[in-house]
């Protein structure tokens, strides 16, 4: 959606889908001006009432200079050929240097009830690492960096109180 007189009016919304898959929960960032698109995808005919169950669920992403021509998906989470693990809730992050591109994205492979799990947007397979570790769901984290070195602020969804609630913490990478 573009803009050529100051926000007035508006392009049509641009369809960045269209595969035989279903796709959720979209997150953009812009990088030294490549923008930077991560979502969930699930296999065709996903219950999307039940994605917090489908283990066909991964992460992707893709890259643009304009926000108009996409390059393909690719994975950004681990292969799983048994469809055993649901990986959703991607959101891309960098350093405060813009050098590094990060994902987070929530997961059961920790546990059945899920963690918030990263790992770095590199050209070589970058290790995982896991943020939470709670005997409930912890999802939908946010993460900035804070301006000391190698250091970041995570707010997330828990529910390790007994229902939901917003947590924060600091980690560093």
């Amino acid at each position: 959606v573009r803009s050529g007189d100051g926000g007035r009016s508006w392009s049509r919304a641009h369809q960045l889908t269209d595969s035989p898959e279903e796709d959720d929960f979209p997150h953009v960032l812009d990088v030294r001006g490549e923008r930077v698109l991560v979502w969930t995808r699930f296999r065709a005919g996903s219950p999307l009432r039940s994605f917090h169950r489908d283990a066909s669920a991964g992460v992707v992403r893709a890259t643009s200079s304009d926000g108009l021509h996409w390059s393909e998906p690719v994975p950004c989470t681990p292969a799983d050929p048994g469809d055993r693990y649901v990986e959703i809730l991607p959101f891309a992050f960098t350093d405060s240097a813009q050098d590094r591109l990060y994902v987070s994205w929530t997961s059961n492979r920790p546990h059945e009830s899920g963690d918030i799990l990263i790992h770095e947007l590199a050209s070589a397979p970058a290790p995982i690492r896991q943020l939470t570790a709670s005997k409930r769901s912890d999802y939908d984290a946010k993460i900035i960096p804070t301006g000391r070195p190698n250091e970041y602020l995570m707010v997330w969804v828990s529910t390790r109180e007994g229902k939901a609630d917003i947590f924060v913490s600091r980690f560093h990478l």
